[in-house]
């Protein structure tokens, strides 16, 4: 089994819902959910004319490998209403990054692992620090509360109080 790190998002619709269907459609394809962060309200950073975020991050496993599995998470977003021909930065339903795999450094056509911009954004680090601070992140040589403690991201991040 692969142990990953996914980063959840969604700004369009029912934000609390979008979340539970994607945690049932990730059981259904038989990933193992080993732990998940709080929901955390966040600001976009890059198109700001949109709703806020929910974010979280997710620790999984999968049987699949790298590519197999960023195929799947995508199937699943168009399952679930992502469209994929709105300019990259407008509002979506659901959004599903592969932040790790296993402690691999991974770059072809399709996909790079560690994520390329994960270290530079606080609505993905805040959550993964509240599972895993002592993550050590492949090619960055610093675990995930220590990336959190010098990101330069300034933006404004609420932990929500569900349960999810």
């Amino acid at each position: 089994m692969n142990e990953c790190f996914l980063s959840i998002g969604t700004n369009k619709g029912s934000k609390i819902i979008n979340i539970k269907d994607l945690i049932e459609k990730l059981k259904f394809e038989s990933f193992n959910i080993l732990d998940r962060s709080s929901i955390y309200e966040t600001e976009p950073l890059l198109n700001a004319d949109q709703p806020k975020y929910y974010n979280m991050v997710l620790k999984i496993t999968s049987k699949y490998d790298c590519n197999k599995l960023f195929i799947k998470l995508k199937n699943i977003e168009h399952d679930m209403g992502r469209d994929f021909y709105t300019d990259r930065y407008s509002p979506r339903i659901i959004d599903i990054d592969i932040l790790t795999f296993n402690n691999n450094i991974i770059s072809n056509e399709m996909i790079k692992i560690p994520h390329g911009s994960l270290h530079l954004r606080k609505f993905v680090l805040e959550p993964w620090n509240e599972i895993s601070p002592e993550f050590n992140v492949p090619d960055h040589n610093l675990n995930v509360s220590e990336l959190l403690n010098i990101s330069k991201d300034i933006s404004i991040i609420r932990k929500l109080d569900y349960n999810i």
